[in-house]
């Protein structure tokens, strides 16, 4: 079958009309698709700021709460320093505390106050030197609780001397630090 040049024609017209209606529909899909994930790509991203604006809500929170608890703790702890030291008090600790454990305080010396720095706290320090003595085990327990009990102090050095003759008994010289704070 031998077709005419008018229908080669119409053919081919057909044919380029098909192709662009196909084409046409192509693109259209594309361009609604195209859409379709520039949406859900501001959604996402809004979702994503929204959960970093929550994330950093909490942690502002949570360094806040820190906060406020460091500050709370330092004005507790500049409280507990700012009391006076008191050597009597010191000493009657000292005293009575050996008398509990049956030790016998046989000397007690002071260098006097001193200014320090607590790690940026201004403070005093009142150093005292102690010669205790009695058995090991009480000294010991001496020794633990006068750690204990001067709540502002800390002992520095324990020296225990056990002496070879069987009479004596043993003795320790105890270092500490008393500590206050200091204004300013």
């Amino acid at each position: 079958m031998k077709l005419s040049k008018a229908s080669w024609l119409f053919l081919i017209i057909g044919v380029f009309a098909i192709a662009i209606v196909a084409l046409g529909a192509v693109r259209s899909k594309q361009v609604v698709e195209q859409r379709e994930l520039s949406q859900e790509l501001a959604t996402a991203q809004v979702k994503l700021s929204g959960m970093q604006i929550e994330q950093l809500t909490v942690k502002k929170t949570a360094l806040e709460k820190q906060l406020n608890d460091t500050m709370a703790q330092s004005k507790t702890d500049r409280e507990l320093l700012s009391q006076p030291i008191d050597s009597l008090e010191i000493g009657n600790a000292l005293f009575r505390l050996a008398t509990a454990y049956g030790v016998q305080v046989t000397e007690v010396t002071s260098s006097g106050t001193s200014a320090v720095n607590l790690e940026g706290v201004k403070c005093s320090a009142l150093s005292i030197n102690a010669r205790v003595k009695g058995d090991v085990t009480p000294l010991v327990s001496f020794i633990s609780e006068l750690n204990s009990e001067l709540k502002t102090g800390v002992i520095k050095q324990v020296d225990i001397t056990i002496p070879a003759a069987a009479g004596d008994k043993p003795t320790a010289n105890i270092q500490l630090s008393i500590y206050t704070y200091q204004e300013g």
